[in-house]
């Protein structure tokens, strides 16, 4: 029962993620609703385990709707979504 929920925590987490632009700064933005209560903290705390905290950052200080945001740096992003298994495709 506890495994399915965990499942569906990361289910939640991995997916629905929208790229909304690409800066100057060598990032992409990537921007989805929120659907778990803290998921910027949750998402920030599997960044810094995995030692992504220079190639991405997530938090919920974005302008507008959705809340919740995820920065990856360009020249790391393969590697970022591989380890992440998040569900992001960079179109811009």
């Amino acid at each position: 029962m506890y495994l399915l929920q965990y499942d569906e925590v990361f289910f939640r987490l991995k997916t629905g993620w929208t790229q909304t632009r690409s800066d100057k700064d060598g990032f992409v933005l990537f921007k989805k609703p929120s659907t778990l209560r803290e998921e910027d903290t949750l998402i920030r705390f599997i960044i810094s385990k995995l030692s992504l905290n220079t190639d991405a950052s997530c938090n919920k200080e974005c302008v507008g709707d959705p809340p919740v945001c995820l920065s990856i740096r360009k020249s790391a992003f393969d590697n970022v979504i591989n380890t992440l298994g998040f569900d992001c495709s960079k179109n811009l």
